[in-house]
């Protein structure tokens, strides 16, 4: 199937995502099929009856596609796995699964590999629904109704999402041109289309307050003005040239837009992954961009995934049916470079509450943050291996070979206890908050030369999370990186923060070496590469 055939495909999905007359919901609710000018016209009419309601029933197959960011695999994995922060042992046979994992880690990976693929597919699905919708708006007469230009605006600001996410991970985005004929952006060319329909469409964009209640998760003018501070960053590794102050002025803008939108860095770190999340005023003043999850709807993928892929299999938190996989772990060089006396021969102390917190420890057995050492029951009983031995969670971990209790174990999100079904959570999952937002500004101060500044504002967040503050920046600014792992771990954007900092291809826990400089880009799957002729593939592959 070639671009154009699939963005077809996707158009002829989102017509039937279109007849779902009344729904508020994303889940559908199809009542009947029309199809060419049939359905031109009932669209029509729906926007006549309500606008509003008949545009969000187009761009709700777009939010979907966001949903490819729930599994533990895919575009997650690509960010995580593949950096100084995670990985995914081997433990006899369980997650061998072809070593998948592991080239992950040890980057090794090639234009083959699963997740490489469900990557490159799931983002390129977001744009095409993307594309379809616009099209859709047009052939509809639409444009002009406010309703229809907000949405054209939310459609345009979360294509250049998903085009971001290519450009970031592969380099070259398939798209559209003027005709609807299939192209393929370079990297420069993509990153400038995205800075300029992000720039456009934050016009047309509410401030999140104007949204129904329970459409909290659309994307808001903090949105668009977070997601163009990211993509200013990295501009200078997209476009292959060094930081420039235009860049990074540009980044302390929208940031600071943000932050006049009433977004703030939250006084209690842990109530932004809390099971109320889209609920409490810590979670509501830093998720500018977050995917919904109930413990009653499958999204796309298991929601609990990020509690049950790094839980031991006896990890049970009182749930019997709860069957834990025990899967990833975070690597020795992260985990002890978290130490404050600088030695972590003697253990890792920090007073640091993003490390560790115990206030869900009565109810379920586990901490959130880093577990380490013998593990409890809900009971507050000490947990077995599957062969009887205490489990003793330890911090060294090989990749291949590793016994039950090897590895720390990072719970970043509250396990939901209180769900139907053991792979489901009401735990919403962050995609953009404020606080990386907060960081890239400090980054943006250091890099036009004002570290003294860029310090205040590290401080500012490390008082909040309860850190001893840093006295100075050093020269390669390995204080700004270190914390933003400090923050933002397992949220998925270690690999590019490596990448921006010159640190990606080095050797750490497991890794065994200093990789080839082609690896800060994935390889165009291959499945796609022998279907689209535009395409070509990335040097080294």
């Amino acid at each position: 199937m070639n671009i154009l055939q699939r963005f077809r495909w996707q158009l002829s999905a989102l017509v039937v995502a279109t007849l779902l007359l009344g729904c508020t919901d994303l889940e559908p609710q199809l009542i009947g099929v029309t199809t060419g000018d049939e359905f031109l016209a009932q669209f029509q009419a729906n926007l006549e009856d309500n606008p509003a309601q008949a545009a969000f029933n187009v761009i709700g197959a777009i939010y979907n596609s966001v949903n490819v960011f729930i599994p533990q695999d895919g575009i997650w994995a690509l960010g995580t796995h593949s950096s100084d922060e995670m990985q995914g042992p081997t433990r006899g046979t369980d997650w061998d699964d072809g070593g998948i994992w592991r080239v992950l880690h040890t980057q090794d990976w090639d234009p083959f590999h699963r997740m490489v693929g469900s990557a490159w597919d799931g983002m390129n699905q977001g744009t095409a629904r993307a594309y379809a919708a616009i099209q859709l708006f047009e052939d509809a007469g639409a444009v002009g109704n406010p309703a229809v230009d907000q949405a054209i605006a939310e459609t345009r600001s979360l294509r250049a999402f998903f085009m971001w996410n290519i450009v970031d991970l592969f380099g070259q985005v398939p798209a559209l041109d003027d005709e609807g004929n299939p192209i393929v952006l370079t990297r420069a060319e993509a990153t400038e289309f995205i800075i300029s329909e992000l720039e456009d469409a934050v016009r047309n964009l509410p401030a999140k307050e104007s949204y129904p209640a329970d459409q909290y998760f659309r994307w808001d003018k903090a949105a668009a003005h977070g997601l163009l501070a990211k993509i200013y960053m990295n501009r200078n590794v997209y476009l292959g040239r060094g930081f420039e102050n235009a860049d990074m002025q540009k980044v302390v803008e929208n940031v600071d837009a943000a932050s006049a939108l009433g977004y703030r860095i939250s006084d209690d770190y842990w109530n932004i992954f809390a099971v109320d999340n889209d609920s409490n005023d810590d979670a509501d003043s830093e998720l500018i961009i977050q995917i919904r999850n109930r413990d009653n709807v499958s999204q796309g993928g298991p929601s609990h995934s990020r509690v049950m892929m790094t839980l031991h299999y006896n990890m049970k938190m009182g749930r019997p049916d709860f069957e834990p996989w025990n899967g990833f772990t975070t690597i020795a060089d992260f985990y002890n470079s978290w130490d404050e006396d600088g030695n972590p021969a003697n253990g890792v102390t920090t007073d640091d509450t993003r490390f560790r917190d115990s206030r869900y420890f009565d109810d379920t057995g586990v901490n959130n943050g880093f577990l380490i050492g013998q593990q409890f029951s809900a009971a507050g009983e000490p947990l077995t291996t599957r062969q009887g031995d205490p489990l003793v969670l330890t911090v060294e971990c090989p990749l291949n070979g590793a016994t039950e209790a090897n590895g720390v174990r990072a719970i970043k999100y509250q396990p939901d206890t209180d769900t139907g079904s053991a792979d489901l959570s009401d735990t919403d999952f962050s995609i953009l908050r404020y606080s990386d937002l907060h960081l890239l500004k400090a980054e943006a101060m250091w890099r036009m030369g004002n570290s003294g500044q860029a310090a205040t504002l590290i401080n500012d967040l490390r008082a909040t999370r309860g850190a001893e503050p840093i006295s100075a920046i050093s020269g390669d600014g390995q204080e700004i990186l270190d914390e933003r792992g400090f923050e933002l771990w397992w949220e998925g954007y270690r690999r590019q923060d490596l990448i921006r900092f010159g640190k990606f291809l080095d050797d750490w826990t497991n890794k065994g070496g200093r990789s080839e400089d082609f690896r800060v880009l994935y390889p165009i799957p291959q499945t796609s590469l022998d279907v689209n002729p535009n395409l070509v593939q990335n040097t080294g592959y």
